[in-house]
């Protein structure tokens, strides 16, 4: 199953991709040398493979990318990138640089039924996911506080999620695919997708969270509910009748 939030348990690494003496260990320059010669290879550097990792509730991020070898210092460069409220995650080691810093904290670790929580604000987030044939799999979570563990809630329903929008070619705002304004939808949002023989549509809602999305749809960058995976364009969308 491919998560939205991809997660390794890695090290990090550093791999030369210049040459250098064989006698020369790990920061030396080349030919072993205080300074890189003036004829050095401009190609020479050592690549980075970024990451982020958290303690003691402060997250550092690795460069992701190369590092010439005049810059080189014997380790990639690291930086503060985030400062957790809640503690650092215990169930990953490293997160690729794909993910986010703060998605190294327990905070915005993605919940699951069953895990502590004290009120409805510890089951969050709510991350969807998907697998290679688009089939997304939402969760839905409240605190049951007497019991003291986050439980499965209902969906939220939208009356008319995908509904049309009345969107035509002549009125759809010239791009390929995305969502626009609609006064025709209840949620005030239209995704759209251009076709040569229509505008496909569907009436959506605005959202921050995978949470406030229908089954079977994410938060789109944060922004609305996509039906499908964020991968996958059209996803659920029909041409009008």
């Amino acid at each position: 199953m491919e998560h939205r939030i991809r997660i390794v348990a890695m090290v990090a690494m550093v791999a030369m991709a210049c040459s250098l003496r064989e006698d020369s260990g790990p920061g030396s320059p080349p030919d072993g040398g205080s300074d890189a010669p003036s004829d050095a290879d401009p190609s020479c550097h050592w690549d980075c493979f970024g990451l982020h990792e958290c303690h003691d509730g402060v997250v550092t991020t690795m460069r992701h990318g190369p590092v010439p070898c005049e810059h080189w210092q014997g380790v990639c460069p690291r930086r503060e990138s985030f400062r957790c409220e809640r503690g650092c995650r215990t169930d990953v080691t490293y997160l690729y640089p794909g993910a986010e810093a703060r998605e190294m904290c327990e905070e915005h670790r993605p919940k699951q039924v069953g895990d502590p929580c004290r009120d409805d604000s510890e089951c969050r987030p709510e991350v969807a996911t998907w697998d290679a044939q688009g089939n997304v799999t939402n969760v839905y979570l409240r605190c049951d506080v007497a019991a003291g563990t986050c439980v499965a809630r209902e969906p939220p329903v939208v009356a008319d999620w995908l509904a049309p929008c009345g969107l035509v070619p002549d009125d759809s705002p010239g791009f390929a695919y995305g969502v626009t304004a609609s006064a025709a939808c209840s949620g005030g949002l239209c995704a759209f997708l251009e076709t040569e023989t229509c505008v496909k549509q569907g009436c959506t809602i605005p959202c921050s969270t995978d949470g406030q999305c229908p089954v079977g749809a994410v938060c789109e960058e944060g922004t609305y509910c996509k039906p499908g995976p964020p991968n996958l364009i059209g996803v659920g969308l029909s041409c009008p009748p």
